[in-house]
């Protein structure tokens, strides 16, 4: 296709200059449609793949966060009860049976005449309670919750009462 320039002292003319953009235009209305449409879809397509990713990243960490957030957070119910301690090791557990679920914290009274030994979720570590002395275990920032409260009494043939009030 061959251009007829029209120029005047050197300059071109508006009637080339419209020639020229006519050319560099598309055909038809409906070439222009579709060049349009074409490039919205491809627009529409990389914003769903960059949604899909963002899924992908944010998901983990929203569980995450709500397992924490409910983890932390407490149920409103309280657990009491008053138990006899002997010098055999006695437990009373929360997850294999009523209330099932773990203690968030627990208020412990001795409330008899020999010293009470308490364990929290394991033998290791026993805490001695005086008679009449209190004790407050808060375990809500930890990994794991109050499960099972193990006690016994100091001394054999001995007994005491040991008041325990747990919130969940």
């Amino acid at each position: 296709m061959t251009t007829t320039t029209l120029k005047d002292n050197g300059k071109t003319t508006a009637l080339a200059k419209q020639r020229a953009k006519a050319q560099l235009q598309p055909q038809s209305q409906a070439q222009l449609d579709l060049d349009f449409n074409d490039q919205d879809m491809m627009t529409v397509m990389m914003f769903m793949v960059m949604i899909l990713l963002m899924q992908q990243l944010i998901t983990p960490i929203a569980q995450s966060t709500s397992r924490y957030i409910l983890k932390q957070s407490y149920v409103g119910n309280i657990e009491a009860k008053i138990v006899d301690v002997t010098d055999a090791v006695q437990y009373w557990d929360f997850v294999g049976q009523a209330p099932y679920t773990p203690l968030i914290s627990v208020f412990l009274v001795n409330k008899g005449a020999n010293n009470v030994y308490v364990a929290i979720n394991a033998t290791q570590d026993w805490m001695e309670l005086w008679p009449n002395e209190t004790r407050i275990v808060d375990n809500t920032g930890a990994d794991r919750r109050i499960e099972i409260i193990f006690y016994k009494c100091s001394g054999a043939g001995r007994t005491s009462f040991l008041e325990i009030e747990g919130q969940y």
